[in-house]
Parts: structure tokens; sequence; C-alpha cells
């Protein structure tokens, strides 16, 4: 399952990440198949290792990542966006769950630079 949660509501937005995983939690006691990257330190190769070892006492796997849609560098956000959908195809027991503190898609009318109107 992939999940993106995002947006300016960040107290709404922090406690559906907190409720996911502990409904994952259930699962996984101890959270010990659960993997939290933040985009300053994430690589396409630290995703696929957490997402590909082998869980603890569960085949299911949670990997969180956040912040990289407002903050990756473009080459590590495509290489992750196609492991994560080749993943989704291929029905692997791991749940992605995309968390930014910002709206995604969201575009700035033209007199808006950077989402705030002059």
């Amino acid at each position: 399952m992939i999940y993106l949660i995002h947006g300016a509501d960040t107290f709404r937005s922090r406690e559906k990440l907190k409720e996911l995983i502990a409904e994952f939690g259930k699962q996984d006691k101890g959270q010990i198949n659960l993997e939290i990257f933040d985009a300053e330190n994430i690589t396409a190769n630290k995703v696929k290792a957490a997402s590909q070892s082998m869980g603890f006492f569960s085949a299911a796997r949670m990997i969180v990542i956040k912040e990289l849609f407002s903050e990756g560098d473009i080459k590590t956000k495509e290489d992750i966006a196609d492991y994560v959908i080749d993943m989704d195809k291929k029905k692997r027991e791991v749940d992605f769950v995309f968390f930014e503190t910002k709206e995604i898609g969201k575009k700035a009318r033209p007199e808006e630079k950077n989402g705030v109107r002059s």
C-alpha cells in the first residue's frame, strides 16, 4: 500500500502518521519492521535495502519517507518513485508512507511566488 500524507495542517497530518504506525504496530510488535527516513539522508538504495530485508517475525514492512517531495533531489525522487511503483505492482508486503508538511501538487497562481500572494 502507498500512502501520501501532506498539507499545511501538520497537526492532523502527524496524527494520521501516528495512526498508521500504530495500526502497523498491531501486527509488528515492537515495530521492528518499521523504517523511517528523512529526505536529507535517503537514497534509493537505502529504501531498497529496507524493503527487501527479511521481516523479523512478520513478512510485513512499513517504510516512512519524510519530506522527499519538498526537499529531496530530483534523481532520488525519481529513483524512489520508480522503485515504489514497481514494488506495489509486485504486491510485496511493504507499506510506503510519504509524509510531507507542505501541500503537494498545488501550483501557484501567476500573481503568487512560492505559494504566497504579493
